[in-house]
């Protein structure tokens, strides 16, 4: 445990990661103690610190190899170092082998700068908390021809015809593989009424639709006010073609690894609006 009586101001720990006997500027580096965040083990023989470095980038990550099985130990070295009154503790050089804990294996030091730009994450992340997204998340899928929808792209809105015209020719959208949590969103984007339709397929008739679709004919006023309802038949139809598409026309899917729950609006100059059926 830290002691908070103990002042890290102009305190530091030295890095560096080049084997030569000079360190170089661009391989070395003075942290202050006071940036300190976390420090984690990664496996049994890879030692993480991170720190924040907002006078460069958003943060800095420092890893080193350490003896087997000892990552406890290395924190607890460290946490005594920053107890002490010692000015300058070096983590871990490369160059000389020299570190604050007897440890360091005198292997390979790496020095990550920052986390901000554009990075790439592959698979699932959960947040436990709040988080902020300072900027938003932007993001959407043009969608303007027959093709398959990708699962990774799933929770990103689907733009079906974005551009003045819409679809030049009849797509079809086919859904990927079934898979519990799986939402999309399309949201028809056309200039004005679209001259083709487009038909959403989830590929199978297992995986059927299941709940329907509200459909407003523009080409009539609806003596009754309201629109039509358009259902599937709840055990077989696995396509939803959308007839003759207009603003503001959306369709959400969700998928519970099984089958595909949808619901939407659809407006449309064709008296039918939509059709479910089944695979041919």
């Amino acid at each position: 445990m830290i002691d908070t009586n103990h002042k890290l101001s102009n305190r530091f720990f030295f890095v560096n990661n080049d084997t030569g006997i000079t360190p170089s500027a661009d391989n070395s580096r003075m942290i202050p103690m006071s940036r300190l965040i976390a420090m984690s083990i990664i496996t049994a023989t890879n030692f993480r610190i991170l720190f924040d470095d907002s006078g460069v980038d958003d943060q800095l990550f420092v890893k080193f190899e350490i003896t087997s099985g000892k990552g406890k130990e290395v924190m607890k070295d460290i946490v005594d170092a920053m107890n002490s009154n010692q000015r300058v503790v070096t983590l871990a050089d490369r160059s000389t082998g020299e570190s604050i804990t007897s440890h360091y294996d005198k292997g390979e030091v790496v020095i990550t700068g920052g986390v901000s730009g554009t990075f790439a994450l592959t698979g699932a992340l959960t947040v436990a908390g709040a988080a902020t997204f300072n900027g938003g998340i932007q993001r959407f899928v043009s969608l303007t021809e027959t093709g398959a929808i990708s699962a990774n792209d799933s929770g990103i809105p689907h733009l079906v015809g974005p551009a003045a015209a819409g679809l030049g020719a009849e797509a079809t959208f086919t859904l990927p593989t079934a898979a519990a949590g799986l939402y999309y969103k399309f949201i028809y984007a056309g200039g004005g009424t679209d001259d083709v339709d487009f038909i959403i397929s989830t590929g199978n008739n297992l995986n059927f639709f299941i709940g329907g679709i509200s459909h407003h004919d523009s080409n009539t006023n609806d003596a009754d006010g309201l629109p039509d309802v358009i259902f599937s038949n709840n055990s077989s139809n696995s396509k939803l073609t959308v007839k003759l598409p207009q603003p503001p026309t959306f369709i959400d899917v969700f998928c519970d690894g099984t089958n595909w729950f949808v619901s939407g609006y659809i407006i449309s100059t064709d008296g039918t609006g939509a059709v479910f059926a089944n695979q041919s």
